[in-house]
């Protein structure tokens, strides 16, 4: 069995933020991370929203951070542990920019990234970072095909939808093969379709 915690005071989301979270420093964050992985924790779940709509902010709060850059500090910060981006949301994320992103913190982090994805929920979000609200699942399909294709393909090659390269060179590779884990976020019948094409499911909020 395998054990997660988050970062206290890096996302402070109303539900379960506790006030001393609000007043955390760099040693802090530094602290627990290392405090978690000392203890035996698998991994550190970090999530993220780019922005979060004005009619959202009483529900999740206004403070989140980036994942990959907080990721990539909790990475630094500790020795064993593995970094996990629980959940973002992918179509916010060019394939092509994340697979490079991921690949540079997999490969310096000795192999200690989970790169755990949703199709998100907030449209207005969507719709700042002009990204197609309806058209996110069928996006996220060829994001992660797409950034596959880049891990593990000598010479990628990749002509979709919204996706289209060859002629390329794409290094360097993750250290995790054939790459690191993708795991899907989300509770509908395309989620669970999504994570048993690739390499786990992570449901929020449901009962066995």
């Amino acid at each position: 069995m395998q054990f997660f915690t988050g970062l206290p005071g890096l996302n402070l989301y109303p539900p379960v933020t506790q006030d001393w979270e609000t007043s955390m420093g760099v040693e802090d964050y530094q602290r627990v991370a290392r405090a978690a992985d000392e203890l035996g924790f698998d991994s550190i779940a970090i999530s993220e929203h780019i922005v979060v709509p004005d009619e959202m902010v009483d529900l999740m709060g206004p403070h989140w951070s980036n994942a990959m850059t907080a990721m990539a500090f909790v990475a630094g910060a500790t020795t064993r542990i593995k970094v996990d981006s629980c959940v973002i949301v992918l179509p916010y994320h060019h394939p092509v920019t994340l697979a490079k992103a991921v690949s540079t913190l997999d490969l310096l982090s000795g192999g200690r990234v989970r790169l755990s994805v949703g199709v998100g929920h907030a449209e207005r979000e969507f719709e700042v970072l002009d990204v197609p609200f309806h058209e996110r699942g069928a996006l996220a399909d060829e994001y992660l095909d797409a950034m596959v294709e880049l891990w593990t393909s000598e010479d990628p090659r990749f002509h979709g939808r919204y996706v289209d390269f060859e002629g390329i060179a794409f290094e360097p590779k993750p250290r995790q093969r054939p790459h690191p884990p993708l795991i899907i976020g989300g509770n509908s019948k395309a989620a669970m379709r999504r994570a048993a094409r690739h390499d786990g499911w992570f449901p929020w909020l449901i009962t066995a």
